[in-house]
């Protein structure tokens, strides 16, 4: 009953001049669903055909109708749906006039330069935390371990992704991600330290400090490696 619904809406929109572009967004346009999967889509439009396109997306679907106005800047950093920017990688449009595949592509992928800060800040983020775990540790302070090694697992899926330009995933999409997309530097199997260390595993969180390293070092950013080196020395080793 939604499919057919969402093959209507995209035989409406690809009918409509003032249609910019139409996506199936979440789990299911990246192909990765189930039965009970929300339909959500974004419907990018001329400004004079918002109202009607909202008024007019069937029931059933979650469709986010978005002026072309305001397309440009739509789900980039420091704009209010910052936090979609992931949604909108590896999609495949439904509905594409005027480029508007192409604008897609270049949102599922952080600037070279907005990449590099964002790297560099998770970086020294994990090696932060995880120096914090390593002295709470040595402390008998479990519990509080245990939280910083919780901050280092997403500090470090932070700064890898944007190691290579990309987007952190969701994570009910992270082991789909590094399987379909590998990341260069970083093996599949970091999953399981992740989660050991979700489990208060300080060596699991060497190892995985080990591949924060290599991932920086074949990036060519080295800076926050070089910066906590001694501090790091100076607690692996109690």
């Amino acid at each position: 009953m939604t499919a057919a619904a969402w093959s209507r809406l995209a035989a409406a929109a690809e009918a409509d001049p003032a249609v910019v572009g139409l996506v199936l967004t979440g789990g299911r346009g990246k192909a990765v669903s189930t039965h009970l999967s929300d339909w959500d889509g974004l419907l990018v439009v001329a400004d004079d055909a918002v109202a009607r396109w909202r008024s007019a997306v069937p029931a059933g679907l979650d469709v986010s109708v978005v002026p072309a106005s305001e397309w440009a800047t739509y789900a980039e950093p420091g704009t209010p749906y910052a936090w979609r920017a992931y949604d909108l990688a590896y999609l495949n449009a439904s509905v594409d006039h005027g480029g508007f595949q192409k604008a897609l592509q270049r949102k599922g992928r952080r600037s070279p330069a907005l990449a590099l800060e964002v790297a560099s800040d998770a970086v020294g983020g994990a090696l932060n935390h995880l120096y914090r775990a390593a002295k709470s540790s040595r402390d008998g302070d479990l519990g509080a371990a245990r939280l910083d090694l919780a901050e280092m697992v997403a500090a470090f899926l932070e700064a890898v992704f944007a190691l290579e330009g990309r987007y952190r995933p969701y994570n009910v999409l992270l082991a789909w991600e590094l399987t379909q997309h590998p990341l260069r530097s970083v093996p599949s199997g970091v999953l399981g330290d992740l989660r050991r260390m979700l489990e208060g595993d300080l060596q699991a969180a060497w190892r995985v400090e080990a591949v924060l390293a290599a991932a920086c070092q074949d990036a060519g950013v080295t800076d926050e490696l070089d910066g906590w080196a001694d501090h790091l020395a100076e607690v692996r080793s109690t």
